[in-house]
């Protein structure tokens, strides 16, 4: 595996992660 593609994965699971958190804190604003 390349380091771009390296680089690549690792940002996609970055900005996956950061939704997922920003999902979570709206719903937890919610309650």
């Amino acid at each position: 595996m390349s380091l771009f593609t390296l680089c690549f994965l690792i940002l996609c699971n970055h900005l996956f992660v950061m939704s997922v958190t920003v999902d979570f804190w709206k719903l937890k604003k919610k309650d």
